[in-house]
């Protein structure tokens, strides 16, 4: 019996790194799309969407977010546009950081950040219908943080941030590489374009 339950108990953990290897590894990749709409980013307008507002009262401020991430971005060489420059930057690239937040008790906050570029880009069937849509996102970062430690969320929003600097810096090793930059050399892209 004692060996059923040892036995059942490793297939568990096997399952489990598996499932987590997977997960690290659907949120490290991009996909091919992606990348392409990365490409000759001008720079990009950051914005933090509202949240909670308890959570300035546990030290977590919107502006101080935001000016974290514009100080990784401008050190990693990328240009960030004030919201004069954006409005007439071709595609609108706006870096958006959503953190929802809910705090389910005085001690402790749930949260989901999700990091995205949105751009304004054209339909295929007719070019004369602009949409404003997500062309790149990083994957969600969940996770429960306690109240007092609540600023600690800064250094997860800059893990995001380092996954948009490393897409960004990807496509532009891409530039240098024209034949990858066909998107019908992709297989799962073949009968799109």
């Amino acid at each position: 019996m004692t060996q059923k339950y040892w036995c059942l108990g490793w297939m568990v953990l096997a399952s489990a790194v598996v499932t987590v290897s997977d997960a690290d590894s659907a949120l490290a990749q991009t996909t091919t799309l992606d990348t392409l709409s990365l490409l000759d980013l001008p720079g990009v307008y950051v914005v933090v969407e509202p949240f909670e507002p308890a959570a300035e009262s546990d030290g977590l401020f919107r502006d101080s977010l935001r000016q974290s991430m514009e100080n990784k971005l401008v050190d990693a060489g990328i240009r960030l546009l004030n919201q004069q420059d954006w409005q007439m930057t071709l595609g609108n690239p706006l870096l958006l950081l959503k953190l929802n937040l809910v705090r389910p008790s005085r001690f402790f906050y749930l949260y989901n950040i999700e990091l995205e570029l949105q751009q304004l880009v054209v339909l295929a069937r007719d070019s004369t219908i602009p949409v404003f849509t997500t062309t790149w996102q990083a994957g969600d970062i969940v996770g429960t943080v306690r109240a007092a430690n609540l600023p600690s969320l800064r250094l997860q929003v800059l893990i995001a941030t380092d996954h948009f600097i490393s897409a960004l810096a990807a496509a532009n090793r891409l530039r240098r590489s024209p034949s990858m930059l066909d998107p019908r050399r992709s297989s799962g892209l073949r009968g799109r374009f």
